[in-house]
């Protein structure tokens, strides 16, 4: 069987008291001006057209993808593919080898 050390069992005052002690917690109330408006940050006017517009994109984009989806009809899988003609010779040269005797 294992032995650890024991637990110490102190009263919440104690443990407050050491918890004061290794984490000191500030007190001080931050000087906020309420009455004050708060800014807004600012954003560069090219930013915003640009989100703007990439975010009207996606939304055009997914209206069409849903329309296309339910309304366009698909085309057969099952339709036959035209067969394709045969190379014909004229179509297709052969280059002519010719051998010479001796080299």
């Amino acid at each position: 069987m294992r032995q650890g050390r024991a637990r110490s069992i102190a009263p919440q005052a104690e443990r407050a008291k050491v918890r004061g002690v290794v984490q000191k917690r500030s007190n001080k109330k931050r000087n906020i001006d309420l009455a004050k408006p708060v800014e807004r940050p600012r954003m560069p006017f090219g930013v915003l057209l640009r989100m703007f517009l990439l975010g009207s994109v996606a939304i055009g984009a997914s209206g069409y993808a849903i329309y296309r989806h339910y309304f366009v009809p698909r085309p057969s899988m099952l339709a036959p593919v035209p067969a394709a003609d045969p190379a014909t010779p004229e179509l297709v040269p052969v280059p002519e080898v010719i051998l010479v005797p001796g080299d």
